[in-house]
């Protein structure tokens, strides 16, 4: 059964697909409820995959993020995100968890 929200949220999984046989994987939540969450999200979810691109390591991703949405976000919102890289070819991950 699928129950729909009453109303649009910050809620944001996102799957990218890096060089090498690497594959991002995503996980995040804004603040709050509404509009205003969504719209953080969209904007979180552009940042990062503009620099997921680089197949820069997880923790430099977020701090990318990071930076980029404390210059844009009202200061009484905050975004929790965990990030991390699958390697097919080495069987590995790495990961790193904010929360801005």
């Amino acid at each position: 059964m699928s129950l729909p929200a009453v109303e649009a949220g910050g809620d944001y999984y996102d799957f990218v697909k890096l060089d090498n046989n690497k594959i991002g994987i995503a996980i995040g939540d804004v603040s709050g409820k509404g509009v205003g969450a969504a719209i953080y999200m969209t904007l979180t979810k552009g940042i990062l995959q503009a620099h997921a691109e680089e197949n820069a390591s997880p923790k430099v991703v977020l701090g990318k993020v990071n930076k980029l949405l404390y210059k844009t976000m009202e200061k009484n919102s905050f975004v929790s995100m965990f990030y991390t890289i699958l390697d097919i070819n080495n069987h590995t991950i790495s990961y790193a968890r904010a929360r801005t």
